[in-house]
């Protein structure tokens, strides 16, 4: 600001409370109050001396304040909003994009979450991950900070991890990979006691930290299980998701989801399953060209065994993987425990709980669906011939 622009016909403006809004495009870096200005003291902390009373506001603030990383101290004024100093771009997805941001009051790394554009719809889910993901306390649940709007953008602020999706985690350690299922299987459980569904669980959804893969890696990786958008609770409709409508990831949805049915806990189960066979055999159970090719795919065929794709695979992490990918949900694993539970028992080298499908269960339902489709191809047929009656 120029000296010149400091006379009684153009007083300075007066910061607003740091309350999500007080940056504004175009601000200077630090948001501290000018000399003169009335500043709110902070209490000191436990047992430190209380700053001497003569000390400007605008110093006491720095001197409690913690201190800017560098890269945030010397950041333009572009990158402010609201009360946070945007860092990087960690990513974009179709609702919206995450950047790594630094949180100026609580001097604390986030994950800034934004709504690109939305209608009403949108915004209300974007609204409702937060408040769903904000009820959720787990250590491998990311903790949902705050959401508002400022600037004219939708935001929520999130835990930041520092690490990677478990979709770039390396493949070569079996046990690894295994474990991080795991992991996120017991959040997930957790979710699904405080009545949350997550409805959307796939590689890119599972943060983790500290992996480093590879043969004899030492186990001291976090999970964290983030991204609530789609989740909604157990009891009542969210009003979000219409009965009919197809919403999630198709590679990793069961079946009833992908028919655009309500789904319960046990379609998490079946999305953590197809999640641990993405990693293990390097795609998901099911592929098409077309997105109506996968869909079928998804409800209609078996998934194939793993062992098809990696023969070394062990036959008991086979049958856990395809436990959870039946399509019947009553034979899946019927809680999240019971799946981290099995997967537990594979990696102490125990037996599993989880049994193959016996070949009169194969058989049966090899002939069921050979029954559907000759029931399919005769309804066809019975319409040609009315057809070709009425002309």
């Amino acid at each position: 600001m120029n000296p010149a622009d400091d006379s009684p016909r153009n007083p300075p403006r007066r910061p607003r409370p740091i309350d999500g809004s007080s940056f504004v495009e175009g601000d200077a870096a630090p948001v501290l109050p000018g000399a003169g200005e009335e500043t709110r003291r902070p209490p000191a902390a436990p047992g430190a001396a209380e700053p001497p009373a003569s000390m400007s506001d605008s110093a006491l603030l720095r001197a409690v304040s913690p201190p800017l990383p560098p890269e945030i101290a010397t950041a333009t004024a572009t990158a402010r909003f609201g009360k946070f100093v945007r860092l990087k771009k960690l990513g974009q997805g179709g609702m919206g994009e995450v950047w790594q941001a630094w949180d100026v009051p609580l001097g604390r790394w986030v994950a800034l979450k934004f709504l690109t554009g939305g209608d009403e719809t949108e915004i209300a889910r974007f609204t409702q991950e937060a408040h769903v993901a904000g009820k959720l306390a787990h250590p491998n649940i990311t903790a949902v900070y705050e959401v508002g709007e400022a600037q004219g953008r939708h935001f929520i602020a999130m835990q930041f991890i520092d690490g990677t999706t478990a979709a770039k985690l390396p493949r070569g350690d079996r046990r690894m990979l295994v474990r991080v299922i795991r992991d996120a299987a017991r959040a997930v459980g957790e979710a699904h006691r405080a009545g949350v569904i997550h409805r959307d669980i796939k590689p890119d959804n599972l943060l983790v930290r500290g992996a480093r893969g590879g043969a004899g890696a030492a186990d001291d990786f976090h999970v964290f299980v983030t991204d609530f958008g789609l989740a909604r609770r157990t009891e009542g409709a969210s009003g979000l998701s219409l009965s009919g409508a197809i919403i999630g990831t198709p590679s990793f949805m069961p079946p009833e989801q992908a028919r655009g049915e309500k789904v319960d806990v046990r379609a998490d189960i079946y999305a953590l399953g197809a999640t641990l066979y993405d990693l293990l055999s390097g795609e998901p159970p099911f592929g098409g060209a077309t997105l109506f090719e996968l869909l079928r795919a998804v409800q209609d065929r078996d998934a194939p065994s793993m062992r098809v794709r990696v023969p070394a695979i062990e036959s008991d992490l086979d049958t856990i993987v395809l436990k959870c990918l039946e399509k019947d949900p009553a034979r899946r694993y019927q809680t999240a425990e019971d799946f981290a539970a099995d997967l537990d028992r594979f990696l102490e080298g125990e037996a599993i709980a989880a049994r193959p499908a016996s070949l009169v269960y194969r058989v049966r339902r090899t002939l069921w669906k050979k029954r559907a489709m000759v029931a399919v191809g005769l309804a066809g047929l019975a319409a040609v011939a009315l057809t070709l009656a009425a002309m």
